[in-house]
């Protein structure tokens, strides 16, 4: 049977000498890997030029629940991109953030409507933004943490300054663990929640506090949700930001 569904392209890696193996999370199914036949075929390689880190895309497809790896009816580009794959920075940041849900969702956030939702438009604000977007990621982690269910708790004060990652709130005193922050970073962290896709532009950190910002939500999902784990775009992210 043929389902049409939105998507967001994640990641793609060759199978085989003619078969590609493409990663998207779809507004219908949640994360879906798909089989690409004759990669060298005029019509596969019409197929792969749009099926790049965080295309957004429409879809047909054949979906059976019983099998891992499902197929491609017909797709087109939903939104061309402007800017994404045109600068090298907004590349970076696509590569790793394609690479950051690829771990992090799964199928069964294809009932998370409210999650593709965020995600789709995300990244056409992301594609339409031309000059404060360094920080696009990083709002992005954050606002998913409340679509995922594990939203750190608002409630820093002067008393309660301490971020403390695996409790999810700002407390007082150091805990007896390793996975705080200390006053300083508390601090900048509890910016974050000022913060969405209408102002992102306008959050003031250097790149030392971006780069602990990073590592902090990294280390959160993975205390909350287990992945993502290492991830290989996050060092070449940290070096050209």
């Amino acid at each position: 049977m043929v389902f049409s569904t939105k998507g967001i392209v994640l990641h793609r890696f060759k199978y085989s000498d003619a078969k590609t193996i493409v990663k998207i999370y779809t507004e219908e199914f949640g994360m879906q890997s798909y089989l690409i036949y004759g990669a060298s075929s005029k019509k596969a390689k019409q197929i792969l030029s749009i099926l790049q880190p965080l295309f957004l895309v429409d879809l047909q497809v054949y979906h059976n629940e019983k099998k891992e790896l499902q197929k491609i009816k017909d797709i087109s580009n939903s939104y061309p991109f402007k800017t994404i794959p045109f600068d090298i920075y907004k590349n970076s940041i696509a590569l790793f953030l394609s690479e950051f849900l690829m771990k992090v969702l799964n199928e069964r956030d294809g009932d998370n409507k409210d999650l593709f939702s965020f995600l789709f438009k995300a990244v056409k604000t992301f594609d339409t933004e031309n000059e404060n977007f360094v920080n696009f990621h990083i709002i992005v982690l954050f606002m998913i943490t409340e679509l995922l269910g594990i939203s750190p708790n608002n409630n820093f004060s002067e008393g309660k300054n301490i971020f403390d990652l695996t409790a999810g709130k700002f407390i007082t005193g150091i805990p007896i663990h390793k996975n705080y922050l200390n006053v300083k970073q508390s601090e900048v962290f509890y910016k974050l929640f000022s913060y969405n896709l209408d102002n992102f532009q306008e959050l003031k950190i250097n790149n030392s506090e971006r780069r602990v910002l990073l590592d902090t939500l990294t280390k959160f999902y993975t205390i909350h949700l287990g992945k993502p784990g290492n991830l290989q775009t996050l060092k070449v992210l940290q070096e050209i930001f």
